[in-house]
């Protein structure tokens, strides 16, 4: 969960998510981080969107550990490589409840991601499930990440030892793009977030 992203000291400390989405803040540059993109998360073709996703999330509450994440939109500029890269996060907006943050995802001075988080007082695994269209293609073929919207429905959810259930589908494709709606949920069918993902199907 999110929740878990931006309280790495308790909730999931010692964990390879936790080490492996780690930013370290750059000494004298503040809301710049070092970050090293691991070859665990490797996909087909790069490193995985979700991943980066999740670096963006730990950064913004790295800046502001009081609020937590609600909503997340990214545009997936280039492909990233495993190895080092640095995140650039700046403040938009503070009010009294609401934080809108900006981060970019940079690699040998190539903008790889650019993501709007919204942070409130009081964004969840939506985007390491393969993508539906991969069920259609044969031999299985990278579905490329072009934007990502994810909304967290109950960011107070504790789960302990419960699962959640996953369904992501694709209803609207064409001209190499596919739009895929994803919701993760309690066994008991309590909505817990919700993606929106755009995905390039085919090579031009």
């Amino acid at each position: 969960m999110l929740r878990c992203m931006t309280q790495l000291d308790t909730e999931v400390r010692g964990t390879d998510f936790d080490r492996t989405t780690l930013p370290a803040p750059v000494p004298g540059r503040p809301g710049e981080f070092a970050v090293q993109l691991d070859p665990g998360w490797s996909s087909l073709v790069g490193v995985h969107g979700g991943y980066l996703c999740a670096i963006a999330v730990r950064g913004a509450g790295a800046l502001d550990p009081d609020r937590m994440v609600r909503t997340l939109t990214t545009s997936f500029l280039r492909t990233a490589q495993v190895g080092p890269a640095t995140l650039s996060v700046r403040e938009v907006r503070r009010g009294r409840s609401i934080t809108t943050m900006v981060t970019d995802l940079t690699q040998d001075g190539r903008l790889l991601t650019t993501s709007r988080l919204t942070l409130l007082t009081d964004a969840m695994a939506t985007d390491w499930f393969p993508p539906p269209a991969f069920v259609r293609l044969a031999p299985p073929t990278g579905g490329v990440s072009i934007d990502l919207t994810t909304h967290v429905h109950q960011p107070h959810l504790v789960l302990g030892d419960r699962w959640l259930t996953g369904a992501f589908s694709i209803r609207t494709s064409g001209g190499g793009l596919a739009v895929e709606h994803g919701v993760l949920a309690e066994q008991d069918g309590t909505l817990v977030a919700e993606s929106f993902q755009t995905r390039l199907t085919a090579k031009d």
